[in-house]
Formats: structure tokens, sequence, C-alpha cells
């Protein structure tokens, strides 16, 4: 995780380029895209587990419309748990019985090592 790491996120700010920003006026620091570490910067001091392990498989069963898949289920962890994550264990799930499954939402897991 090394150059994906959290730790110097802060000071490499000013070279992303802003795709939202934060709610005015509350005191939200804006969102910003890195291009070179192709991931978000800045923000409250979360990390998505998908974006560190750079996995971008949808979290949704395929549905008969053709509905484009999407990615919505996350894991979030703070900058302690970011750095135990264990490299390649960030997974998505497919269900059980792929013909019935309980929901529409895959399940998602990674381990972090305590």
């Amino acid at each position: 995780m090394g150059a994906g790491a959290p730790g110097a996120v802060a000071a490499r700010a000013g070279a992303g380029r802003a795709v939202c920003s934060g709610y005015p006026g509350a005191g939200l620091p804006d969102r910003w895209w890195d291009q070179g570490q192709g991931r978000r910067i800045g923000g409250i001091g979360f990390y998505d587990a998908a974006e560190l392990a750079a996995d971008p498989a949808p979290t949704q069963v395929p549905v008969p419309d053709g509905r484009q898949r999407r990615a919505i289920d996350r894991i979030l962890v703070n900058q302690p748990w970011a750095s135990a994550m264990v490299p390649g264990s960030y997974h998505v799930h497919q269900p059980a019985d792929p013909d019935r499954p309980d929901s529409d939402h895959l399940r998602v897991s990674v381990a972090i090592r305590i």
C-alpha cells in the first residue's frame, strides 16, 4: 500500500483536480481526485477499502433490464486500519445461489491485521 498509504494525503491536495465540493458552509473539506494516485485525497480521515485495493468490481447483482452494475457497497476504514489491511484480501463475494440471490447487493470483505 506504499504510495496509496493515507499518511501524506494532505500534503498532496494541491496536485489534485476538484471533482466535487463539500457542502457550502458546513466546514467540510473539498474532495479531490488525484490523477497521479488514481484515487481521492483529502476528506475527513476515512478511506474506501475498495479504492485502497484498486478493485472497482461492482457490488450489485446483474439484473434482467441490463442496468449498469455499480460499486455501491463500501467498507470504510480509518488510517490505522487502512495501514493494517492485508494486501490482496479485499473481495466482492458472489451469491451462494446466483439464480436466487438473497439480496441485490453483494457482500464485501477485507482482512485487517490487528
